[in-house]
């Protein structure tokens, strides 16, 4: 199914008369739902598209949208479909232990009906139920103020999670927000199963609607702050009324009256106003309200359904039948408060101005949730909603949105100073794009094909207004990435993995831009003639600020796992040079996330582990090259072959492999052989393949007895014979690119870090060092990509680095990233936004070496201030280091080209940058190590000094051999809760074998019994 937007200034935004099928939450429509998972994603302000709970809750494996999907109607009601899922950005969460909340947010596939024509229902009014009694505007579920949990009298305690069905005698019936608040997120939500819910008052909710609620992204917080409008609807109940954010009309039926917060009509049983007395009499009646709508519910109550007493564990308000409503103590409606026992009044609205009952969100003056907080323990109306329903076949669809949200413009904008095009429009998330732009005289062309990362995409097409008065674009949709589709009613025959496009990385061994004639402009260098690369970078994208790390192996292992030094831990190509077996490449994503992929690596590997390793640690299923950092001889050395997983060749001197397998022993000849053999043996089959070429690294030779070709020079000197090497390979990589189809694959060639000492030359050298050195000699190579995704072409001055290319890699062979790097700490950010021209990512450079010399450390480089560079001298994998810093200034020639004042002296104009530089560097902290994760049975004690049965409460410590370990859940070796056992991690300063565990839980609240247990069996995980 085709989507073309002629791109216009007009908007069609959803305008229908009845508030209840226009009120409905659908700016953000065509997003993915998102979460913070921990603080830890809420901190770094990266929330993620997909989620898996460490303890095996509720979760998201796959994207999906979020909000109401579609809207529909017959002549009585109105239909919606839902995910469930919050627009606003929800988590993370935590109980009031510091443990993380059982359960993530889930795409619930929900339906739900609504009456047209709402009714009051007679007295008794209908109770409302557990689950949902309604949804919000943003699709996300209604509960009512109950947490489902009341007092057990026998046993002296409310009932938990542990107690399976028995939710307690129901007359002391718990208050949501006062027990669970502290498992809330900001937004106030969180979630029973994987029911995301409000309970109360929804500030996130509310900012997106306008509602006087301030966002701190910063923070993840939400503030109050009333602007003097009325509020919005916020909900629908299933009585067919709305719910209305806490501002309402200071009379009710006059909206010239000002609007002002609206005042429940509940209070504490405290004694004020007439109230009875509870923590003096104790709970030993029910209020008023609660015996005027039930029947079954009356005064005096029998001794056995005596709640307890009040006190810092039952404090007042810990049950809803705490409250008494104001108008039973002689107070005044519409004087003394606002709303009645059922949280309604009859009031005039902006959507019904001739007035309606609605519900109002109770909240005190500064945001805090008031009780009853949205609706009453019953519904005002007539319940003629239900949740979980069959839509009908004769429904009209008056609105659709997720996966099928319209394709609208939302701005056009011209930069006078630079006739920069800026352009806006609506997108689904997941949504490939075609942007393509014409004066109508002259053909179509292609602008951008973005990848849409939220609800809309934009896009900046440079200097156009300034070459062309007039110019029109247009926008198509063409395919839509895999989704959670459960509960989506569309055509998916929108949904496609996309074109499987081939992936080459060439990787050149010490290759700086002083080296490359793409970029060195320096009167007088002597540089190599290299048509077929530099016919590959005037097709594609060629980056001036390219990065890698300053030596071979870190940049090898930085761009297998999208990490950096600090973290993979190969530091340097000597003692720390093995990349760990536990470390996750893209190789292995790609084999598990995109099997289609044929995966094979040629040239050098310098990561250690052995001659298997390109395969047990790298991921290559393929491999032919060498194991170590360079070759004695490129006409005489020791190849090492794996073929589909299976190591085939541990050692072949490879001049007895000449004449007969290969034409010529040359290195860099037998690589381009072995990768134009595996090419071709694929067939129409994707593939990704990594040349990770040993030229021009030394030793430094003259190529032409074995690559036959006319050279630029016919010198001896080093700097001569590097020159042939790189000519000689570009040869090479010519007669590799006959093999490949350039409509179907994606090139990407970079260098492995700068130019050797012993050949460099300006503007490397000097200042600006060369290979080894984090200056920008060491680590500013050449970098650039062609292909059929790289539809942005010329140049960028866009930071980036070896490490995007594993996210970049991933991406363009249709893998998402955050779902398959979920739980890692990557650096990576993927170069496809700019390759396709929607990029607004901050970016910055990280470069790192350590264990090699006392130049060791870490050079940092961000967009904002890219005229500057700080570089701190330390050992990046040692926390406990105390770095020194240097600063420098970058010329226009991509290097050093003066030393600043370090640290800058107050009002020096790189202070700023440099202090965004210097906590970039300290946020940058080494990984703790942990050690074994353990299981530990306790005895099968119960009774007040028993082990808790409340599923939720986690202990307040933990020791396994004296050393306190880390809680993790109350689970048992089979990952299944189990009110006997607990899982946790111990630190890696104590090992196997165990001998001793204690857990203590809190004091039993109702009797203050200790609860301290000796673990009975440890069990190690393996």
């Amino acid at each position: 199914m085709i989507r073309s937007l002629f791109i216009s200034i007009a908007l069609t935004p959803l305008l229908l008369a009845d508030p209840i099928t226009s009120s409905w939450f659908t700016d953000l429509s065509g997003q993915y739902a998102r979460v913070y998972p921990s603080v830890t994603e809420e901190n770094a302000i990266e929330p993620q598209t997909s989620w898996n709970h460490p303890n095996g809750g509720a979760s998201q494996p796959s994207p999906t949208y979020a909000g109401v999907s579609e809207v529909s109607t017959t002549d009585s009601d109105l239909y919606i479909r839902t995910s469930g899922l919050a627009f606003h950005v929800m988590g993370p969460w935590y109980g009031g232990n510091g443990n993380l909340f059982p359960n993530y947010p889930a795409n619930i596939a929900r339906t739900a009906r609504f009456p047209l024509t709402p009714e009051e229902a007679p007295m008794p009014k209908p109770l409302t139920g557990l689950g949902a009694i309604g949804y919000f505007v943003d699709g996300v579920a209604m509960f009512d103020s109950r947490d489902a949990f009341s007092y057990i009298s026998d046993q002296m305690r409310d009932s938990g999670p542990g107690d399976g069905q028995d939710i307690g005698d129901d007359v002391w019936n718990r208050d949501a927000y006062v027990n669970e608040s502290d498992t809330f997120d900001p937004a106030f939500a969180h979630q029973a199963g994987g029911t995301h819910h409000y309970h109360a008052n929804p500030p996130g909710l509310r900012h997106l609607l306008g509602d006087s609620v301030n966002y701190d992204i910063s923070s993840n917080t939400y503030t109050e702050a009333p602007d003097g409008g009325h509020s919005p609807i916020l909900a629908w109940t299933f009585d067919g009324f709305p719910l209305y954010g806490p501002y309402g009309y200071s009379d009710p039926l006059d909206p010239g009256s000002g609007v002002r917060r609206m005042i429940s009509g509940y209070q504490m049983r405290d004694g004020s106003n007439g109230s009875t007395n509870l923590a003096a009499v104790g709970r030993t009646t029910l209020p008023e309200w609660i015996t005027r709508n039930e029947d079954a519910r009356t005064n005096p109550l029998a001794t056995s359904q005596y709640g307890p007493v009040v006190n810092a564990t039952y404090t007042l308000g810990h049950y809803l039948e705490d409250y008494a409503y104001k108008g039973d103590l002689g107070l005044i409606l519409g004087t003394d408060f606002d709303l009645d026992e059922y949280n309604v009044r009859w009031c005039v609205t902006p959507e019904f101005p001739t007035g309606t009952w609605a519900y109002f969100s109770c909240i005190a003056a500064d945001g805090t949730p008031v009780f009853p907080y949205n609706i009453s323990r019953y519904y005002f109306g007539t319940v003629q909603g239900a949740n979980n329903v069959t839509i009908p076949a004769n429904v009209t669809t008056i609105w659709e949105g997720g996966p099928e949200a319209a394709l609208e413009t939302k701005s056009i904008e011209v930069e006078q100073d630079t006739g920069d095009v800026t352009i806006t429009w609506s997108t689904v998330e997941g949504g490939q794009y075609l942007i393509e732009s014409s004066d109508l005289e002259e053909p179509w062309e292609s602008v951008a094909s973005p990848r849409a990362d939220s609800s809309s995409t934009t896009l900046i097409d440079p200097n156009r207004a300034a070459t062309d008065p007039s110019r029109f674009y247009r926008a198509e949709f063409q395919y839509l990435a895999p989704f959670d589709d459960n509960g989506f009613a569309y055509d998916n025959s929108i949904v496609s993995e996309g074109p499987q496009h081939n992936v080459l990385l060439l990787i050149l061994d010490d290759w700086g831009i002083d080296s490359s004639a793409l970029y060195n402009e320096e009167p007088g260098a002597q540089l190599a003639n290299m048509p077929n690369l530099e016919a590959l970078a005037d097709a594609g994208l060629l980056f001036t600020r390219g990065y890698a790390q300053p030596i071979c192996s870190p940049t090898r292992a930085t761009l297998l796992t999208g990490r950096q030094p600090y973290q993979h831990t190969v530091g340097n190509p000597q003692a720390d040079s093995t990349l760990p077996s536990s470390e996750l490449t893209f190789p292995e994503i790609i084999s598990t996330e995109a099997p289609d992929y044929g995966l094979a690596s040629f040239g050098k590997w310098h990561l250690g582990s052995g001659d298997s390793g390109p395969f047990t640690n790298g991921g290559w299923p393929n491999f032919t090259g060498t194991l170590s950092g360079g070759v004695p001889d490129y006409a005489a050395w020791t190849r090492i072959k794996i073929e589909n997983g299976i190591l085939t060749d541990t050692g072949t001197d490879v001049t007895t492999l000449v004449p007969g397998t290969y034409a010529t022993p040359y290195a860099t000849s037998v690589q381009v052989d072995e990768a134009a053999s595996f090419i071709t043996s694929q067939g129409s089959d994707p593939w990704v393949v990594w040349m990770g070429f040993n030229a021009p690294h030394d030793p430094f030779h003259d190529p032409a007895p074995y690559v036959d070709i006319d050279y630029s020079t016919d010198g001896s000197t080093n700097r001569d014979l590097y020159i042939k090497m790189l000519e000689a390979l570009d040869h090479e990589i010519g007669r590799l690119l006959e093999s490949v189809d350039l409509t179907t694959t994606n090139i990407i060639v970079v260098g492995d870090n700068g130019t050797p000492g012993q050949v460099d030359q300006a503007p490397a050298g000097g200042l600006a060092a060369a290979k080894g050195s984090l200056n920008e000699g060491g680590i500013h190579v050449p970098f650039f990509a062609t292909g059929p995704d790289v539809t942005v072409t010329g140049t960028t001055d866009k930071m980036v680095h070896v490490v995007d290319l594993f996210a970049t890699i991933l991406e363009l062979t249709n893998i998402n990233v955050p779902t398959a790097t979920q739980g890692i700490d990557i650096h990576s950010q993927s170069l496809v936004p700019i390759f396709r021209g929607t990029d607004m990512a901050d970016r910055s450079i990280i470069a790192e070496k350590f264990g090699l010399n006392d130049l060791d450390g870490r050079a940092l480089m961000m967009d904002d201030w890219p005229q500057y560079k700080l570089i701190s001298f330390q050992d990046v994998s040692d926390p406990d280091d105390i770095p020194t810093y240097q600063m420098y200034e970058l010329g226009s020639n991509g290097v050093e080209s003066n030393t600043l004042t370090t640290p800058p002296n107050p009002g020096d104009a790189h202070e700023a940058a440099y202090n965004a530089l210097l906590a970039k560097d300290q946020s940058l902290v080494p990984p703790i190590p942990t050690g074994d994760t353990l299981y530990l049975q306790l005895p099968t004690q119960t009774g007040p000094a028993g082990v808790p049965m409340n599923a939720g409460l986690a202990p307040d410590s933990i020791t396994v051999d004296g050393v306190t370990a880390t809680f993790i859940a109350r689970f048992d070796p089979s990952d299944t809760y189990d009110q006997f056992w607990i899982k946790c991690t111990v630190p890696d300063t104590i090992s196997a074998p165990y001998t001793t565990a204690t857990v203590t839980f809190p004091n039993n609240p109702n009797t203050g019994a200790t609860r301290v247990f000796n673990a009975i069996q440890i069990i190690k995980s393996p």
